[in-house]
C-alpha cells in the first residue's frame, strides 16, 4: 500500500483525509479486482451541553473505491448520537443513548441488483446501567453492568449493498457494550438485544497490587444477524467474553478469552505473563500464549533490556504449536535520543504459505519522536 493522508484532531473534533493505492504482489491474485481508496474522508464533532449534562456526537464519512474490474463504490454516511448520563445517590450510573444514521451509496456493478443508487437509514436507542458494590474495607468492588438496545431489523441486504469494510468481526470485552459492534459502515447491528456483565476489582495488601476480572454476554431477541458464524455472536445467546488481570510488584498476568456459550470450550484465548516494569521501555520479559478457535495456536517470548540510558536491546521468538515449527526469531539494538529513535534489526521468518515466504531480513528504522503521540505511550 501507498498512502497519502492528512489529519487534524482536537479535544472535540477530528478530520482525516487519506487516499491509498494497493499493489498486490501475491501469485494468483487478479490485481484488477483490488480496490483503490480514492479518497476516504472522516469527520467527527463532539458537542457538549454541560447545562443539561448531555453530549451530541456528529460523524460523517465519504468514501470512493475504484477497481479496474469489479464494483466501483461511492458512499456517504451521516450519523448523530446523543448521550445523557444520570448519576444517582446510591451510586448507580444510568446512560441514555440514541443514534440516527443515514447512508447513500452509488455503485457501478455488473450485478443489476447493486448497480445504481441506494439509500438506507438506521437508528437505535439504548439504556445502560451499572452500580458498584464495595466491601466494608473498600478493597473489593463488584460492579454489575447491563444494557438494553432497541433497533429495527433489516437494512443489511447483501444483494443491495456490497460489504467492503465490515467483513471481519470478533466479539471482545472492548466492544461487548457497543450499540453497534461493527467497526465499518457497510454493515450495522440490527434488532433488539440485551447485554450484561460483571466486573470485579480487588486491591491486594501491597501497594499497586490487584486482581481484576470481567465476564459478560449478550442476548438477541430474534434471529436477524449478519455477523460471521464463527465470531461469537452467531446464536441468539452470544459466546462468553471476559478478562483476568493480576498484578503483584513486577509480576503481571493477563488473560482475555471467549468461551462457547453452551459448552464453555475456549474459542479464543490470549494469555500474557510479564516480568518487569509496566511500560514498553522498562526492562521486561513477556511470555504469550494465543489460541484462536482451532485455527492457530502459538507461543511467543518478547524481551526488552536497557543497556544504559540511551541504548537498548529487543528480542522476540515465536513458535507455532500447530505445526511444531519456529516461525520467527529476531533481535534489535537501538539508540534513543530526546527527539529521534534509531534501531537495527536482524530477523528470520519461517512462514511457508503462499503469501509470505521464508526470509532473512536486515532492517534499519529511524523514528521522529516529536511527531504523533507521546513516546512513552508507544
Amino acid at each position: 500500500p501507498s498512502t497519502l493522508y492528512a489529519e487534524k484532531a482536537g479535544k472535540d473534533h477530528y478530520v482525516g483525509l487519506n487516499a491509498t493505492y494497493f499493489k498486490d504482489v501475491r501469485d494468483g491474485i487478479n490485481t484488477d479486482n483490488v480496490p483503490q481508496v480514492l479518497p476516504h474522508l472522516e469527520l467527527e464533532k463532539v458537542i457538549a451541553l454541560p447545562a443539561r449534562g448531555e453530549q451530541v456526537i456528529l460523524n460523517g464519512a465519504l468514501l470512493a473505491l475504484h477497481r479496474d474490474s469489479g464494483n466501483d463504490v461511492r458512499r456517504a454516511v451521516g450519523q448523530a448520537r446523543w448521550l445523557k448520563p444520570l448519576q444517582f445517590n446510591d451510586g448507580s450510573l444510568v446512560e441514555l443513548g440514541a443514534r440516527l444514521r443515514g447512508d447513500v451509496y452509488h455503485i457501478d456493478s455488473t450485478n443489476a441488483a447493486q448497480d445504481g443508487s441506494n439509500a438506507r437509514t438506521n437508528y437505535d436507542v439504548s439504556v445502560g446501567w451499572e452500580k458498584p458494590y464495595a466491601s466494608a474495607s473498600g478493597d473489593h468492588v463488584l460492579t454489575p453492568q447491563a444494557m438494553l438496545v432497541l433497533a429495527p431489523n433489516g437494512g443489511n441486504e447483501a444483494t443491495d449493498i456490497p460489504n467492503e469494510d465490515s467483513a471481519t468481526y470478533e466479539l471482545e470485552t472492548v466492544n461487548l457494550f457497543e450499540s453497534n459492534r461493527f467497526s465499518g459502515y457497510d454493515r450495522f447491528e440490527t434488532g433488539p438485544r440485551f447485554i450484561y456483565g460483571l466486573n470485579s476489582f480487588h486491591n491486594l495488601a501491597s501497594a499497586g497490587s490487584y486482581v481484576q476480572g470481567f465476564i459478560g454476554q449478550s442476548i438477541r431477541f430474534d434471529d436477524d444477524s449478519v455477523f460471521p458464524d464463527d465470531r461469537g455472536v452467531a446464536n441468539r445467546f452470544s459466546d462468553w467474553v471476559g478478562s483476568l488481570r493480576v498484578r503483584h510488584g513486577l509480576v503481571q498476568l493477563g488473560q482475555s478469552f471467549r468461551l462457547d456459550n453452551a459448552t464453555f470450550d475456549a474459542r479464543r484465548a490470549d494469555t500474557e505473563l510479564r516480568l518487569g516494569g509496566p511500560k514498553n521501555r522498562d526492562n521486561h520479559l513477556r511470555a504469550l500464549y494465543n489460541l484462536y478457535d482451532g485455527r492457530s495456536e502459538d507461543i511467543r517470548l518478547i524481551g526488552h533490556y536497557n543497556l544504559n540510558q540511551d541504548f537498548w536491546l529487543d528480542a522476540e521468538w515465536r513458535y507455532d504449536l500447530d505445526d511444531s515449527k519456529q516461525r520467527l526469531i529476531e533481535a534489535s539494538i537501538g539508540y534513543k535520543h530526546c527527539c529521534y529513535d534509531l534501531s537495527f534489526t536482524m530477523r528470520r521468518r519461517s512462514f511457508d504459505g503462499r503469501d509470505i515466504e521464508p526470509s532473512t531480513d536486515f532492517l534499519f528504522n529511524f523514528g521522529l519522536l516529536t511527531l504523533g503521540r507521546p513516546y512513552e505511550e508507544e
